[in-house]
């Protein structure tokens, strides 16, 4: 769903009802689906709603025992796994870049979101692969950053259609 504004999904349902909660929505770069980064924002509730579970992944513990998920885009369902999560001011719009015009220039961008990440790992994304960036506040100015690689396509699922 398009936004009709920067920001409106952070207190509007997609339903377009006000609500404090918002809903999780797609940062608009559409073509980024197809190989670039697909940033999702969403609010970290305190009933534990939303992307609060964002935030456990701080902890390497959890970070080790959830390290696949899933995504539903439009009735199609992907496979992914996390490769970096990390902590950033929410000043810094390094991990929002949704578009790249050369090979490199993702490379690159793979190359500095795994050196911010919290833990370190053998699972490094391809350039060729679709990233997948997940953010939610945490506290005062900072942000949790969620990334995985979207690995395969598993099916249509007629429910989402």
């Amino acid at each position: 769903m398009k936004n009709p504004k920067p920001g409106y999904y952070l207190n509007h349902t997609f339903e377009k009802t006000v609500n404090p909660a918002g809903c999780l929505f797609v940062q608009e770069h559409p073509e980024a689906v197809e190989w670039g980064n697909v940033v999702v924002f969403g609010h970290s509730m305190k009933d534990g709603s939303m992307f609060a579970d964002l935030n456990k992944f701080r902890n390497e513990e959890y970070y080790n025992r959830h390290r696949t998920i899933q995504l539903c885009y439009q009735g199609n369902w992907y496979n992914g796994l996390i490769f970096s999560v990390q902590v950033r001011d929410e000043s810094d719009l390094t991990c929002y870049k949704t578009q790249f015009e050369w090979t490199a220039e993702k490379k690159e961008f793979i190359d500095e979101m795994m050196d911010a990440s919290l833990y370190s790992g053998d699972d490094v994304p391809s350039v060729e692969n679709t990233i997948l960036t997940m953010s939610t506040c945490h506290g005062s100015g900072e942000r949790t950053i969620v990334q995985a690689v979207l690995l395969c396509y598993t099916g249509i699922n007629k429910k989402y259609k």
